[in-house]
């Protein structure tokens, strides 16, 4: 064999083990990296009731009553906010879970940005 064909083969058994390892490694990544994500509600507010921290929200399955924790993150845009500034037939989007008592628990609920007065101030 000559050294070249030494050379030669040399070089294709590297590629052949860099190849292996890159699909090894592609393959197991994309297995390791599972996306868990809380469900998602979506709904105007029907009620309110800050006695017990909940909130009924009318989704397209229904109506879905959550609760709010201290621990709770309320949003109006980016605006940080408490949820006695929610209003009810107010669209609002959240994150939660199910807690060992079956009650739905508000992570993160999010409020669209308050709309502006479009209309031009009037010319004195």
């Amino acid at each position: 064999m000559t050294r070249r064909q030494e050379k030669l083969r040399l070089a294709l058994f590297l590629i052949s083990i860099i190849t292996t390892f890159l699909l090894a490694t592609t393959g197991r990544s994309e297995q390791a990296t599972p996306s868990p994500r809380s469900p998602f509600a979506k709904g105007a507010i029907e009620r309110i009731d800050p006695v017990h921290n909940t909130l009924t929200l009318k989704t397209r399955d229904g109506l879905q009553t959550f609760t709010w924790t201290e621990r709770t993150y309320i949003f109006r845009g980016k605006e940080k906010i408490s949820a006695d500034k929610l209003k009810p037939g107010e669209i609002i989007a959240l994150r939660f879970f199910t807690n060992e008592q079956g009650r739905l628990i508000a992570q993160r609920i999010k409020a669209a940005p308050a709309q502006r007065d479009a209309s031009p101030n009037p010319q004195p």
